[in-house]
């Protein structure tokens, strides 16, 4: 099982969370159509492809797609369509929540990065006009630049604090090169943000997404323009 995180954005969050149970059970529908199956085959192999194109040496992703490529348009359809009801069209139907994300959730913890109110307590629920988002947004940016400075440009350490960095640092340069420049660096370091969010019943996470843009634009596509009083809650879920 994978843990992520999402911020629930607005009161009774549990309720909103139910949503997206995959635990729930619904009236039957159709999940995939039998004259899809062309169209599935196709699209799970492009996907596929393109996630290739930036995670090469991904071996099982590899295999998979390996063995989809074996596999006709009716035998892959047959495939991910096992264990469903099929009509006699060749439909597969089903009574799992199609809009099912997690299968558990509690709330924020270890893999969560915590809102800090004014007053200096860590917490996961809170109204954002209680967040001191200086010290949750772009917080410790000073650290941030200065690893950089000391790895990447070689700055000469001038206490204990910056030796201790580049001990700890020196064999991650090439992943602070991936950034490309020390602002990238910073931001993707520094930047509140979570897996996914819930708003006004929409579930949208970062999925097919580029993470990098969705981690710099988090707060202000989210959480810039809501209303002081809006209640901010994290949770961990698993999937």
């Amino acid at each position: 099982m994978k843990t992520y995180t999402v911020l629930v954005i607005g009161d009774k969050p549990e309720e909103q969370m139910e949503l997206f149970n995959c635990n729930a059970k619904v009236d039957k529908y159709i999940k995939y159509y039998i004259n899809d199956a062309k169209s599935i085959y196709d699209k799970t192999i492009k996907t596929i492809e393109l996630l290739l194109k930036t995670n090469s040496e991904n071996e099982r992703l590899s295999s998979y797609l390996d063995d989809i490529k074996e596999m006709t348009e009716i035998e892959y359809f047959s495939f991910i369509t096992e264990g469903l009801e099929h009509d006699t069209e060749g439909n597969a139907w089903d009574d799992s929540n199609p809009r099912g994300k997690w299968s558990k959730f509690t709330s924020g913890g270890s893999f969560s990065i915590p809102l800090v109110t004014i007053d200096g307590k860590e917490t996961f629920q809170t109204i954002k006009g209680k967040v001191d988002w200086n010290k949750t947004h772009l917080f410790n940016e000073e650290l941030y630049s200065n690893t950089w400075e000391l790895i990447v440009e070689g700055k000469e350490p001038i206490n204990e604090n910056d030796n201790k960095i580049i001990t700890t640092m020196k064999s991650h340069k090439e992943y602070l090169l991936s950034f490309g420049t020390k602002e990238n660096y910073i931001i993707y370091n520094t930047s509140y943000w979570n897996y996914a969010v819930i708003k006004d019943g929409e579930w949208i996470d970062m999925e097919n997404k580029n993470s990098f843009e969705w981690i710099k634009n988090f707060y202000k596509t989210f959480i810039e323009l809501l209303d002081d009083n809006t209640l901010l809650t994290v949770f961990e879920y698993t999937v």
